[in-house]
């Protein structure tokens, strides 16, 4: 779509799309933890992929993010900053986050930074492929295995497993986490993303329609991700009150 003042519009829209979905998700998940109330389909397997979904929109678009940047180095510290502060604030509330998706995203961006000089050298189709096939044959490495979806094609040896390995994705379970986004295999996905906007940005440029809100929202993101738990919160307890 229309490429203003340096942004892909589309871009904007689908990541305020997934900024609206994660605030309502969150809203949800302080009435059900935070607040007691009971919401059996919160607690099943369609509550569990839209979040998946969420954190995998927010990931594989944090890689067009990337490619179009001029200053990864420095949108990964900004991130990684904002990371931290989160994880200041869900501690407060008593539930703690050690390596969530802002860190990833922070720590990706950084990645992507310092290995800049590889990646430009791989084609988008190929990175796209290799990168997509290794984030789903990875999803299972933090429980202990290779392989896609529920099956299991090779176990990985316990040794791996310890709390030093908990950001590489592999969690000796000595740090329950609210929100768990380790490097393997999201990693992938985000390089995934970063390769596939390679090739489709592009082919997007003289296509115009853009939603102003949805945009507004998904070029504020991070500030947005850092207030709207706080504000959600401020918001579900004065309900209560009344």
């Amino acid at each position: 779509m229309e490429k203003a003042r340096g942004r892909y519009r589309f871009v904007d829209d689908l990541r305020g799309l997934l900024v609206l979905n994660m605030t309502l998700y969150h809203a949800l998940y302080d009435l059900v933890f935070l607040f007691g109330y009971d919401i059996p389909w919160y607690l099943g397997r369609g509550a569990y992929l839209w979040q998946q979904s969420i954190a995998m929109g927010f990931v594989f678009l944090a890689g067009a993010g990337a490619r179009l940047s001029r200053d990864n180095l420095r949108r990964g510290l900004v991130t990684l900053a904002g990371a931290f502060v989160v994880s200041a604030v869900a501690g407060f509330m008593g539930q703690p986050i050690y390596f969530g998706v802002l860190h990833l995203l922070g720590c990706c961006m950084l990645l992507c930074h310092f290995l800049r000089p590889l990646w430009e050298r791989v084609s988008a189709p190929v990175g796209t492929a290799l990168c997509g096939g290794l984030f789903l044959l990875c999803r299972g490495v933090p429980r202990g295995y290779l392989g896609i979806g529920e099956l299991r094609l090779a176990a990985l040896p316990r040794g791996l497993y310890s709390r030093a390995g908990y950001v590489f994705g592999f969690p000796d379970g000595s740090l329950p986490s609210a929100d768990y986004v380790p490097l393997i295999p999201w990693v992938f996905l985000f390089f995934a993303g970063l390769f596939f906007f390679g090739w489709l940005l592009p082919r997007c440029a003289r296509i115009e329609k853009s939603t102003p809100v949805l945009g507004a929202v998904g070029r504020n993101a991070l500030l947005i991700y850092l207030l709207h738990q706080p504000v959600v919160y401020g918001v579900l307890w004065l309900w209560q009150q009344l």
